[in-house]
């Protein structure tokens, strides 16, 4: 009975090696600090939202922005905080609907005027709409 393989096969001891993995050493893809975007230069606006109809249990009181998130925290914190970490330092935010209880939250939560928290540049402004007044009392600025 022939074997398996042929005549020329050699014993079990010639047979190929598996192939071992190697580590493939790449250069780092961090740009160096002089390539890099100065977000000195870049300003924020966060939209402050309107009436909030969908979310009306929770903005019957108060601005969509400035409903409660985990405790202490506001919607209007996850924009902050993405624009703080982010290195944006200059921000506007612009309100619109039911705003008191939004502005004294950013108030509190974020040191105006001083520009101690942000340094030298950094600001936090609210620009906050006005409702004229119409027939329909509807139009905004």
């Amino acid at each position: 009975r022939p074997r398996r393989g042929g005549p020329n096969r050699r014993s079990g001891a010639a047979r190929r090696q598996p192939v071992k993995p190697v580590a493939v050493i790449e250069r780092p893809t961090v740009e160096p600090e002089s390539l890099k975007a100065s977000t000195r230069s870049v300003l924020a606006i966060i939209l402050g939202g309107g009436a909030g109809t969908r979310l009306y249990p929770l903005t019957k009181q108060r601005a969509k922005p400035a409903v409660p998130i985990g405790g202490a925290y506001r919607l209007i914190d996850v924009p902050m905080s993405n624009c703080i970490n982010s290195g944006i330092s200059k921000i506007y935010i612009l309100t619109q609907f039911n705003s008191t209880s939004l502005n004294r939250h950013l108030t509190r939560a974020y040191n105006f005027g001083n520009g101690i928290r942000f340094g030298g540049d950094g600001f936090v402004e609210i620009l906050a709409a006005t409702q004229t007044p119409t027939p329909g009392g509807k139009d905004w600025f």
